[in-house]
Parts: structure tokens; C-alpha cells; sequence
């Protein structure tokens, strides 16, 4: 049986753009026998934690990535990009791509017309991480080495192309992959297959990978018109008044298709025929790579606390980082108050004080969320010291710890709460420390 992996996908959360949802994209994928399955949203993360699940769901890999667009220093448009994230490196990846996309948002890097985009003078910046690049950035069509292609094509000429891709293979050496789209456009256009076939070419000459995908943005062929819809949407124009897709290839489409489509763009070109079997194992190799573990590269299903460095845990001292661990800062933090909250407990409140202490520390160690009771109580120090009242309420007033760093001034003690109904041992998320905070100022 043929295999492929779709490794440029939108759904529906690529607002005016994708229309199929992203559990549909994973079930077609399954169906077809994928063993990984792709999101690339344009813009943004919105679809990958549907996408995720339902990976995990159908026993498929999940990879994740991200279309954005590019911009120059004056915020001309510079084609668009896709970042894929690799895996199984701790999560390196995905904040890789957290950090592009936090980017291409941000006010400086948007382009002339405000729509996000990265800006190229950045990229490796950006990018490159102190121990290597995790992500792979594919140009395809619509990126300036594919504008470059299609221009070369209808001059019968390949030096710009040439020339714009050997700025990437300069700036991410060995991270960039060129896509191979055939959506059976125009001669010459992008998304063609003359296009493709010179695209290909140009990837063996310069002895970088090249990778197919069909540029996703539908389930089935009769999406295509929703697709115009959107389209039409995104313009602010009505159908018939703009030019609308070039055809409805765009589709999530199968392995047997795909390897046809691979054959086609092969004998189109100056490349002999086992290129069509190369760009397939390539396709997927790269899918493997970018195959993401839901639990060790982005805490599936686990908690989120602070860093110790967020907090200032992790000192530099003569070049060296020493780190304190935050259960022992927490411990002695809340052996601290013991004095200020009951200056004049006697020997057997003493006693009961340090053993629901001891229990208390123990579960929060258990959990490691010692990083979260320290940020809350830093946040309740900031406020108390701006001269704002604030109070714990709910079931946090019913832990000692709450109560010894003073985020909560309800002695659980005294009144006999229930640290459990707060923080028991079977808990999976993150305890709720509700605070409210004095507004009539």
C-alpha cells in the first residue's frame, strides 16, 4: 500500500481560508493509512490542540507547523513560508514556532496592509536557537524563490530563483526544503506542472531537500467552492467580481494520488525517474522528523508552571548557573511565616502547624507545582506592597502554605479546613488560587 504524509495543511481555524476541520483532516488521513498527519494553520496555533487530540485519538502522529507570511523592512510583501516544527527535542521545536508566530504579531513586523507576517532581516534571529535551528522552513509557491520560479519560467530564465534560494541555504543552512505543489494550474504559474518540475530542479541542483505536499486547504473536491466563499470573505468582494482559485485541487488527497502526481511533475522534468520514489521518502523522512511526542515536546495533558529562571531561581555566579530548587525556597518561605502567623502557638499547635506543613509541601512537591505557589505569592507581595488589598477566596483559603506565605488570611487551621478540597492527590491540573482584588481605588 502507498504511503504519504500530508505535510501542508489548513483548517477551518486558518480564518478565510482552510474549511475542514482539523479532527475530519486527521480521520481522512487515517483512513488513508498516514502514520503522521500535518496542521499548518495560516497565521496561528488555533487548530493544534484539535489536531493533537485527535491524532492521539486515531493513533497517528501528530507534526505541526505554521503558514506565515513574510514581510521586508518597510513592510513590503515577501511571499509566504511554512515552519515546520521538529520533534522529539523537548519541545524545542514548538517554541520555536510559538516565538514566530508571537513575531509576526507583534506591531513592528506586520506588513503595509497590518496583516501578521515575519520580517526577513530577523529570520535567522529568530530562527536559530543557541543549540541549532528545530524547525524546517519549507518554500513552495507562494514564497519569493517560487515567485522567482514562476517569473523564470515565463522568461525562460532561472537566475533569480537561483539567487533567492541560495539567500535561504546562506541564512538557515540545512533547514530549508523546498515544496513541491502541482495543483495543475496555468503552464508556468505557481501550483502548475511546469512549475513544480522547475522547482524540483532547482532543488537537485543545489543538492537541497525537496518535499510534495498538495498545499491543503479542503477535505474533498467539492469544498472547493467554499473555498471561494472565502475567498470572496477575505476581499471584501463578492463572488464573480475578483479571480477566484485557478481550479479545486486543493484537496486532502490520497497516496496513490500523490505518488501519480510525484511521477507527472518527474516526467515534466530534467530529472531522471527515480526523482518521483526520492521525493516520496524524502516527504516522508521529513514527516518522521517533525513528529511530535504530545507529552515530552508540549506537556500533553500536564500542567503549565513557571520556569525557575521566570522566577529567579537560576543565578549566574562567576559564569556558573547555580539553581535553587523551588520546593526548598517554597519550604522555607512557609516556615518563614510560621512566626509572623502564630507568634504565640504553644507546644501542640506547633506540632499540628509543621505536620500539615510537611503534608501540604509534600503533595505540592509531588505534583512540582512549588514554581505556581511562588508566582502567586510574588504577585499578592507586588499588590500588598502598591497598597491594594487582596484575599484568597474559595478553596484556597484552605491550604496552610496559602495562609504562611499570606496570600490567603484565612487560618485553615483554626476553622478546620480541607486542604484536600483544594490540592488532592488525584488532581490533574492546576489548582485554583482565586484572588480578589480591591477595584475602588
Amino acid at each position: 500500500m502507498a504511503t504519504f504524509v500530508h505535510l501542508q495543511t489548513a483548517s477551518a481555524f486558518s480564518a478565510h481560508y482552510g474549511t475542514a476541520r482539523p479532527e475530519h483532516l486527521v480521520a481522512a488521513a487515517a483512513e488513508f493509512g498516514a502514520p503522521i498527519a500535518a496542521l499548518t494553520d495560516r497565521d496561528g496555533l488555533y487548530g493544534a490542540v484539535r489536531h493533537i487530540r485527535s491524532c492521539i485519538a486515531a493513533n497517528v502522529a501528530p507534526v505541526v507547523g505554521v503558514d506565515l507570511a513574510l514581510a521586508e523592512r518597510d513592510g513590503t510583501p515577501a511571499g509566504r513560508i511554512v515552519l515546520l516544527a521538529h520533534g522529539h527535542n523537548g519541545g524545542a521545536g514548538w517554541a520555536v514556532l510559538a516565538r514566530a508566530i508571537t513575531q509576526a504579531h507583534s506591531p513592528r513586523s506586520r506588513t503595509a496592509k497590518n496583516q501578521p507576517a515575519l520580517r526577513r532581516d530577523r529570520l535567522a534571529h529568530l530562527l536559530r536557537g543557541p543549540d541549532g535551528t528545530h524547525v524546517t522552513v519549507l518554500l513552495g509557491p507562494d514564497s519569493d524563490v517560487g515567485h522567482a520560479v514562476a517569473s523564470g519560467v515565463a522568461q525562460n530564465a532561472a537566475g533569480s530563483a537561483s539567487e533567492k534560494l541560495a539567500w535561504w541555504m546562506q541564512t538557515l543552512p540545512a533547514r530549508v526544503t523546498l515544496n513541491i505543489v502541482c495543483h495543475y494550474t496555468e503552464p508556468g504559474r505557481p501550483g502548475s506542472l511546469t512549475h513544480a518540475a522547475r522547482l524540483l530542479e532547482l532543488a537537485d541542483a543545489h543538492e537541497i531537500p525537496a518535499v510534495l505536499t498538495n498545499a491543503v486547504r479542503y477535505l474533498a473536491p467539492t469544498d472547493a467552492i467554499t473555498g471561494d466563499v472565502l475567498d470572496a470573505a477575505a476581499a471584501l468582494k463578492p463572488l464573480g467580481s475578483f479571480e477566484p482559485q485557478p481550479n479545486g485541487q486543493a484537496w486532502l488527497k490520497s497516496p496513490k494520488e500523490m505518488h501519480a502526481i510525484a511521477r507527472r511533475i518527474v516526467n515534466h522534468s530534467m530529472l531522471d525517474q527515480g526523482a518521483a520514489p526520492r521525493l516520496i521518502a524524502e516527504t516522508v523522512r521529513l514527516a518522521e522528523k517533525c513528529a511530535l511526542d504530545p507529552d515530552s515536546d508540549i506537556g500533553w495533558r500536564q500542567a503549565k508552571v513557571p520556569e525557575n529562571s521566570v522566577i529567579g531561581l537560576l543565578k549566574s555566579e562567576n559564569g556558573t548557573d547555580r539553581e535553587t530548587p523551588p520546593s526548598e525556597v517554597l519550604r522555607r518561605m512557609a516556615q518563614a511565616g510560621i512566626s509572623e502567623r502564630y507568634p504565640y502557638a504553644n507546644h501542640k499547635l506547633q506540632t499540628r502547624i509543621h505536620e500539615q506543613l510537611r503534608d501540604e509541601l509534600a503533595t505540592i512537591d509531588g505534583f512540582g507545582f512549588a514554581t505556581y505557589f511562588l508566582t502567586v505569592a510574588d504577585v499578592t507581595r507586588m499588590i500588598r506592597d502598591m497598597g491594594i488589598r487582596n484575599q484568597a477566596r474559595g478553596s484556597g483559603a484552605g491550604s496552610l502554605v496559602n495562609y504562611l506565605l499570606r496570600v490567603s488570611n484565612v487560618d485553615p487551621l483554626e476553622l478546620n479546613l480541607l486542604f484536600e478540597r483544594f490540592l488532592g492527590n488525584k488532581r490533574e491540573t492546576l489548582p485554583d488560587i482565586d484572588i480578589d482584588v480591591e477595584s475602588a481605588r
